[in-house]
């Protein structure tokens, strides 16, 4: 479908609601952040958790509008600083993706790890030419990569997640936060509120693993579903 305009914010809204769907049919606790203005210092708008695994994902409205990412001096030396670190690049493959919208009449959605669609010549020219291409193989649709994150065959333990996020938060030595990351979610006890702040992924985490038992019995009285609440990303 031909649009006019840009809508990328769209398809963030598409795509994280219907991960929070996925996770409540289910029985997944779910938790997402939006990344505000810090996505120029991690290449993502949105973090994604299950409270077992976790994922950053940017979003583009369309395949063609990831080219825009050559724009941000950060996600070329991220690039160059993947292909030399063979002990980072595996925790990036697993918790750093792209997603876009397609271009049909019933627009759907894919994901590709951020690396594998972004790190290549087509987007580079001679400032990254190890790789000629996007690796296509690894694309994947919005509900299969939202079902293989729920039962945890995409995304990262929080102790990788973490690994990742310190490397990525001190790379670069002119955009590099020490680690600092400010994150603000929902609050699942009180829906008047502003929300609950966090200055780290720890610190979610955390707060998380405090109050595991109390997220599971809101998760359950939002799904309509019975049983206790467990300390995992599952409840019910």
């Amino acid at each position: 479908m031909s649009t006019k305009f840009k809508h990328e914010k769209s398809v963030e809204n598409i795509f994280k609601d219907n991960f929070e769907e996925a996770a409540r049919e289910k029985g997944y606790i779910y938790t997402s952040a939006s990344l505000d203005g810090q996505d120029r210092l991690v290449g993502a708008d949105y973090l994604f958790t299950n409270h077992a695994s976790f994922s950053i994902v940017e979003f583009k409205y369309r395949e063609g509008d990831l080219l825009s990412e050559v724009k941000k001096e950060k996600r070329l030396q991220l690039c160059k600083a993947l292909h030399e670190n063979t002990k980072i690049r595996p925790l990036h493959n697993k918790c750093h993706f792209a997603a876009w919208s397609d271009n049909k009449e019933e627009i759907t959605i894919e994901a590709n790890i951020y690396y594998n669609e972004v790190c290549n010549k087509e987007f580079w020219g001679d400032s990254f030419s190890h790789i000629e291409s996007p690796t296509i193989n690894t694309r994947q649709s919005e509900n299969d990569f939202i079902d293989s994150f729920l039962v945890g065959k995409e995304g990262a333990s929080f102790k990788v997640f973490n690994e990742y996020m310190q490397w990525l938060l001190n790379l670069g030595d002119e955009t590099n936060t020490n680690g600092y990351l400010e994150l603000l979610v929902s609050n699942p006890f009180n829906r008047r509120a502003a929300g609950v702040p966090f200055t780290s992924v720890e610190m979610m985490q955390k707060w998380v693993a405090d109050n595991a038992k109390k997220l599971a019995q809101a998760n359950t009285r939002r799904n309509g579903r019975s049983g206790p609440g467990g300390s995992g990303g599952r409840f019910g």
